[in-house]
């Protein structure tokens, strides 16, 4: 049964992801589920582990640079980025 909602582009991708990761959900099934094609599903899920392997990395480097900061301040250290 196809999905008749009018959701957005990026909330579709990141459905097809959580359907395919946490729910075990074929790409062709959910391919059916939004009209889309199989190769256009596994584009959405690739796009979706992109965008959350960007998010874990930036949460990592606000982290490292809260710790550099700290440690640049007890070595008199001043960023050479402007």
């Amino acid at each position: 049964m196809p999905y008749q909602g009018k959701q957005p582009k990026e909330s579709a991708k990141i459905a097809a992801y959580v359907l395919h990761h946490e729910f075990g959900a074929s790409q062709k099934a959910i391919a059916e589920v939004f009209t889309s094609s199989q190769s256009t599903i596994s584009q959405w899920i690739k796009e979706a582990e992109y965008k959350k392997q960007i998010g874990v990395l930036e949460n990592d480097l606000a982290q490292a640079r809260k710790m550099v900061e700290d440690l640049s301040k007890k070595l008199r250290l001043e960023s050479k980025i402007l």
